[in-house]
């Protein structure tokens, strides 16, 4: 009877205590555990004592429940595993959708690739690609080549400019470019009435191409009277020989050396 009366002023004393506003708990005597949003303490005997219920996190950081988000910066170490929805490495290994970066390795894409802004491709060579590959890329000497497994290397065009052998152009009474199969007139001015003056793209030949054209109106005459690499000059006249206004359409050929095999 006395055992039992000592016993029930200890736990009335520990309820006590539980109570008070700074509860001393001897880490010795006690284990806590959290079951189901409760926190219980075990003595070192048997049976246990509920502190009361929580939500939010135990942080081992303070010790202390938190309902504030963990702080991934301060409160997280270690590295997660992919399997677990990490990366697996303490450093960025993927990439993302918005940063400039380098990226390493084979990769093989499944579906066709949209790219909206220019391709940028740095001068190289290349070997033998593997077995049903194509290899497709441009050199310092200006042109882009392909190279096929089984085959070999061979120069397909220019890069800085398609390497096409035929020009043509569309051009109104008012020396106004109206349409171009590729970007080699740079301007056109009036030189007086039926007179055009053509400013080619810079440096597009390297040799005199030759030049032909066909008035928009009928029964005028389109004539070259002067062409050199970077220009030509252009006059539209009457069957009669007399000069005048008219719009045209001008084609260009690629000659000796420039001409493209």
């Amino acid at each position: 009877m006395i055992r039992f009366l000592i016993g029930m002023v200890l736990v009335l004393f520990m309820i006590g205590e539980v109570g008070a506003a700074s509860p001393i708990i001897d880490a010795g005597e006690v284990r806590p555990k959290a079951a189901n949003t409760n926190l219980y303490i075990h003595p070192s005997g048997s049976g246990s004592l509920r502190l009361g219920s929580f939500s939010g996190v135990l942080k081992a950081s303070t010790g202390v429940l938190s309902a504030s988000a963990v702080d991934l910066t301060t409160e997280i170490t270690g590295i997660l595993p992919i399997a677990n929805g990490g990366t697996g490495s303490s450093t960025q290994n993927f990439v993302d959708l918005t940063t400039t970066q380098s990226v390493a390795g084979l990769k093989t894409f499944s579906d066709q690739i949209n790219v909206n802004d220019p391709l940028l491709m740095d001068h190289t060579t290349s070997t033998e690609p593997a077995s049903g590959k194509c290899a497709f890329y441009p050199k310092s000497d200006g042109n882009f080549y392909k190279f096929c497994n089984g085959g070999s290397e061979a120069a397909i065009g220019g890069s800085s400019s398609i390497r096409e052998n035929f020009f043509a152009a569309r051009v109104t009474s008012a020396a106004a470019v109206t349409s171009e199969n590729v970007d080699w007139i740079s301007s056109i001015s009036k030189g007086g009435t039926g007179i055009y003056n053509i400013t080619f793209t810079t440096s597009f030949f390297s040799a005199t191409p030759a030049l032909i054209g066909t008035a928009a109106s009928p029964n005028r005459i389109f004539t070259v009277t002067s062409a050199s690499t970077s220009s030509a000059t252009i006059q539209i006249t009457t069957d009669g020989g007399s000069v005048a206004d008219d719009g045209f359409a001008i084609s260009a050929f690629r000659q000796a050396a420039d001409y493209y095999q």
